[in-house]
């Protein structure tokens, strides 16, 4: 026990170092969810990435719209899906990145949007479709539904 007593302020100041440095991740939240919301409103009607230039795809519409706040996201799905903190359900505000998948595909995540508030999210859906709205409460979102990040 003392000895963990001395050891400890040296423990601590290392793993500060490491966190500073980048050796371990630190999950960090911004305010800027409401405003990424707000932006990824603005984009409704946009058409998906594979049908025209300047489309945007699910991954591509939530990294640009945190990309405007200043907030850079991983380029991988499941990278995102451990990026900021967990939300739940019950928890959700505008802004909070909803993610999408299921058991046919290892739990892996497979899309994801923007939570808009009021059971109500921003997603672009696929190809020849256009950045819409959809409801969580949906059968379809609501089983595939794997959680929530805020970042």
């Amino acid at each position: 026990m003392m000895f963990l007593r001395r050891q400890l302020p040296l423990l601590i100041t290392m793993i500060t170092g490491l966190v500073m440095a980048g050796g371990l991740a630190a999950a960090t939240v911004t305010n800027t969810g409401p405003k990424a919301a707000e932006d990824a409103l603005t984009m409704l009607g946009t058409p998906n990435a594979a049908d025209a230039d300047g489309g945007l795809d699910d991954m591509g519409l939530v990294r640009a719209v945190y990309q405007a706040q200043g907030v850079e996201l991983p380029d991988r799905p499941n990278a995102v899906g451990v990026a900021g903190v967990s939300v739940s359900p019950d928890q959700l505000r505008p802004g909070d990145i909803l993610l999408f998948g299921g058991p046919d595909t290892g739990n892996d995540v497979t899309h994801m949007g923007l939570y808009a508030g009021g059971g109500v999210f921003v997603h672009a859906p696929g190809a020849g479709d256009v950045v819409r709205l959809a409801s969580l409460y949906d059968a379809a979102w609501a089983n595939a539904y794997l959680g929530a990040r805020r970042v």
